[in-house]
């Protein structure tokens, strides 16, 4: 019997240090999760999450995701229920201050062993730093292109002018010389 209490224990401690550290890992990741149960109710909601959708976790937690949730997003997880595997793309949505946000999302429905829907979850990460940098590097690459286009053309140029250039000097001096 007392070998059997210590490995209850031992068994909860680890499951209590995995429940926690999981919930950690969530809760920092640097993607925004959200989870509905089958009622459509906002079931896990993490900081990222929090910052993207502009919304607050524990007023949204256990509210309907038809009260909160932006179309756009809905939408994908309307999609990720009728489909088996995991919908991946991009969207842009509109914040509740009128500002457009693109996102990188990942949608699936949770089902259990016997196909049963449990809900579903939604990966989301914000575009906008990305799309900034592609433009830079694009308007990088654009101005690189005009560089060696002026590069090539001043080459051009430069050529037929110092022959004419040499032919003026060279005018001159015997000029100089005939007088």
């Amino acid at each position: 019997l007392l070998f059997l209490v210590q490995s209850y224990r031992s068994t909860r401690a680890s499951l209590s240090r995995i429940k926690a550290f999981s919930e950690n890992v969530v809760e920092h990741m640097p993607i925004g999760l959200l989870a509905l149960d089958h009622q459509g109710k906002i079931a896990a909601f993490n900081k990222s999450a929090e910052s993207i959708l502009q919304l607050s976790a524990p007023e949204a937690i256990g509210q309907e995701a038809q009260k909160l949730l932006p179309a756009e997003l809905l939408e994908e997880i309307n999609h990720s229920q009728n489909q088996d595997g995991v919908i991946e793309k991009e969207i842009e949505f509109t914040t509740a201050d009128g500002k457009i946000v693109p996102l990188e999302i990942g949608a699936s429905s949770l089902k259990d062993e016997n196909d049963n829907f449990l809900g579903n979850v939604l990966l989301f990460k914000d575009l906008t730093e990305v799309r900034t940098l592609r433009r830079e590097v694009a308007r990088s690459q654009r101005l690189a292109s005009v560089g060696r286009l002026a590069a090539g053309v001043a080459h051009e140029i430069r050529n037929p002018l110092t022959s004419v250039k040499m032919w003026r000097s060279e005018e001159r001096r015997v000029g100089k010389e005939c007088r």
